[in-house]
């Protein structure tokens, strides 16, 4: 985990500390980060027939996972992106959505988030740029769509972020645009840079390191490094946990978490050697009590020789 130094740090936190004050940001603890780790429906809002465009990567992301769900391409210029149908609008989409990523120039955002909690929408992945990054006005627009999505219960990830993704064989959800999907694993990953997220995801895949979840937060609108710590911390799937971040939200509130998370793992563990789960469990379980190996210290006289040693 590595973070800012100095003067630069501190204006980031008080930053972000005031920009979630003004919106009551990330006050819905863990249990609403539900939606983006095991949603049933997802909609791409943006995808573009363009294969450069990140709504077309978005989705063309989701297909090459197989997500286990159905996918609702949005797009008001398109019958058909990437042979799925595609909606003028979400509120066209027939079928519920838990999670909808949003990938439309900056101005089109708030419009968008306000149609996405009129459907009930219940998580947000917004991928565009143009936010609280870009200075005073984008920072107005930011306070603006995470206002609005909380009036209607949502929450989101970003803005100007990679995308999120879960490899539980359940789920299969990669909603990023990253040039190849994490692979499967047990440990899960924080990444305020989206830049890093893509070299950490293909370092894993080059040293087979899996991960249960990925995330890119962003400008940490909302969700945030400690909202993630206490979710991943009581997920089975997960025994890991990496965060790299630029800033803290709230560098108290996440080490508070951080100690507790601690403790539940190694509570974890301490029942899985008792019970005997897993292999390494397994060997601990069956291991004779009171016939661990010792190492054999060696003490030297007062002058160091060691006897035992041929002199050279």
């Amino acid at each position: 985990m590595a973070v800012q130094s100095g003067e630069d740090r501190n204006t980031a936190t008080g930053v972000e500390d005031g920009r979630r004050r003004a919106t009551g940001a990330g006050e819905d603890g863990a249990g609403s980060l539900e939606p983006f780790f095991r949603p049933r429906s997802v909609a791409v809002v943006g995808a573009s027939r363009n294969p450069a465009k990140l709504g077309h990567r978005v989705l063309r992301s989701l297909i090459s996972a197989e997500f286990e769900g159905p996918v609702f391409p949005v797009n008001p210029g398109a019958d058909h992106v990437a042979s799925v149908k595609c909606y003028p609008s979400i509120e066209d989409v027939p079928d519920a959505v838990d999670l909808a990523v949003i990938a439309v120039p900056a101005s089109q955002v708030h419009d968008i988030v306000a149609s996405c909690g009129r459907m009930g929408v219940k998580g947000l992945v917004i991928v565009s740029a143009g936010f609280a990054e870009s200075g005073d006005e984008g920072r107005r627009r930011q306070e603006e769509v995470v206002a609005t999505a909380r009036e209607h219960g949502m929450r989101i990830v970003g803005p100007n972020c990679l995308g999120i993704a879960a490899t539980d064989p359940r789920v299969r959800l990669n909603a990023t645009f990253a040039p190849a999907p994490p692979p499967p694993g047990r440990a899960a990953m924080c990444s305020q840079s989206g830049a890093l997220g893509v070299a950490v995801i293909a370092q894993a895949r080059r040293v087979s390191l899996g991960l249960s979840a990925f995330v890119s937060v962003g400008n940490k609108a909302d969700v945030a490094d400690h909202d993630l710590l206490e979710f991943w911390g009581d997920d089975p799937a997960t025994d890991v946990i990496l965060f790299y971040l630029e800033s803290f939200t709230d560098p108290d509130h996440l080490s508070r978490i951080a100690r507790s998370v601690s403790r539940t793992i190694a509570r974890h563990r301490r029942e899985v050697r008792e019970n005997g789960g897993g292999r390494a469990g397994g060997r601990l379980a069956h291991r004779r009590p009171g016939r661990r190996r010792q190492r054999r210290r060696r003490v030297l006289p007062a002058d160091g020789h060691d006897p035992r040693r041929v002199p050279a």
